[in-house]
């Protein structure tokens, strides 16, 4: 990444240590995150890189959702439509 490349390592190590997930207890323990999460997925399961790079979900055959760092990937869902 482009922006990463400019950085010094502090900088890095600071990014490094951010959380990745925040949670806001005055406002009924709101969850945020950068990008997304997979619904249907705990929370423990989620990864790093989809917390961080999630653009798209695309739904499965089974019923469950995939996550896709392309915003092009996959149809757009019906409740965004």
């Amino acid at each position: 990444m482009a922006v990463l490349e400019a950085k010094n390592e502090a900088d890095l190590d600071f990014i490094r240590r951010l959380p990745l997930t925040i949670r806001l207890p005055d406002h009924d323990n709101l969850l945020l995150v950068h990008a997304g999460l997979v619904p249907g997925r705990p929370l423990c399961e989620q990864s790093a890189l989809d917390m961080v790079l999630l653009r798209n979900l695309v739904k499965t055959d089974v019923g469950n959702y995939e996550a896709r760092h392309d915003a092009g990937a996959g149809e757009p869902l019906p409740c965004c439509t």
